[in-house]
């Protein structure tokens, strides 16, 4: 087992890493913690695909980001962009809950089409919504499969790390009982998929969580 963590040295690096309205990471923080599970994944397997180009880090002008902070407060006047990675098309087919499915309405907000609200969830129209099973495949990469277990903190880098394998499942435990008419059981989804590598991006205190039980076992 490898671990790594996303911790600010200093409030320069905290600014850089998170959003001021918001729980998740922004631009920042997804290039450092892309970079983090790179190595960790990439770690002594022979023919691991390169590491993706990343032109840099994006400020979105189409977006007014009032995150769950604001949200929860219905605080109106702090509103900022969202932050994402300059690495244009994946080559990802994309699969949400098994069925044929469009991840987010970033294309839309990025053409100016995508009519929003005031408290509109940014973060989830840009990067996507949570959802039981996500899965990627990408005929042209290594032939190998990944299982990547997390809640919403996956949404803003799964595609970039899935780009890696030919394909990628995404699993947020908070809704895959309901999907799969039970809890999940790891071992036999590891087989049943025969999946490589195991990736968790959880916070510690999830580990207790009944809905996150499964990894415990």
């Amino acid at each position: 087992m490898k671990v790594a963590s996303l911790v600010p040295n200093n409030m320069d690096q905290y600014i850089d890493y998170f959003y001021k309205t918001d729980h998740h990471w922004k631009g920042g923080g997804v290039l450092k913690a892309y970079r983090d599970i790179y190595t960790l994944l990439s770690q002594g397997i022979s023919g691991f695909s390169p590491e993706v180009p990343v032109k840099g880090v994006v400020e979105v002008k189409q977006t007014a980001l009032r995150g769950s902070f604001s949200r929860r407060g219905l605080y109106p006047n702090l509103m900022e962009r969202i932050s994402d990675l300059d690495v244009g098309d994946l080559g990802l087919k994309t699969f949400i809950n098994d069925k044929p499915g469009v991840r987010s309405r970033k294309a839309q907000i990025l053409s100016g089409s995508f009519k929003s609200e005031l408290f509109t969830n940014y973060y989830a129209e840009y990067f996507g919504y949570d959802f039981a099973v996500i899965q990627y495949e990408k005929a042209t990469a290594p032939d190998r499969r990944l299982l990547l277990i997390g809640p919403s903190y996956t949404q803003a880098l799964e595609q970039i790390i899935a780009s890696h394998y030919r394909e990628t499942y995404v699993l947020d435990l908070r809704h895959y009982a309901k999907y799969a008419g039970g809890q999940l059981k790891l071992e036999s989804y590891i087989k049943e998929h025969k999946i490589d590598d195991v990736l968790l991006m959880v916070e510690p205190q999830l580990i207790s969580d009944p809905q996150w039980q499964p990894l415990k076992n």
